[in-house]
């Protein structure tokens, strides 16, 4: 396990996380990889500041529009900092968490970056 985590580091350029004790989760340049690596368009990195003067987001925007994969990524990049992988990012400086609430259809196709239709 431990070898697939530092393959995938490198293959990935991933960064080493910083978790500190401070109520804080700075992501810069971060990336979703299955969302990157499907994509036939290159994948544009997001950054994500929370702290003590924001504590929440609402993200609004057309269908289409990276809403649920920019909640995605965020969850991974914390979830896989917390488990002592290295993370799709430039930068991350992750404080203290016990949760992720998010609300995201289950019905989207990430690495198609199609929504799903029911009708199919």
């Amino acid at each position: 396990m431990l070898a697939c985590f530092a393959e995938r580091a490198t293959t990935l350029d991933c960064a080493q996380p910083e978790l500190v004790e401070e109520p804080v989760l700075r992501i810069e340049g971060g990336r979703h990889p299955v969302v990157e690596r499907a994509s036939r368009e290159p994948f544009i990195p997001n950054d994500l500041t929370f702290d003590d003067g924001r504590r929440m987001l609402i993200i609004t925007g057309p269908n289409m529009g990276g809403k649920s994969t920019y909640m995605r990524q965020t969850a991974l990049i914390v979830i896989l900092a917390h488990i002592g992988c290295y993370v799709p990012a430039k930068r991350a400086v992750i404080g203290p968490l016990d949760r992720i609430f998010t609300r995201i259809g289950a019905s989207d196709d990430l690495a198609e970056g199609a929504p799903r239709s029911c009708w199919r």
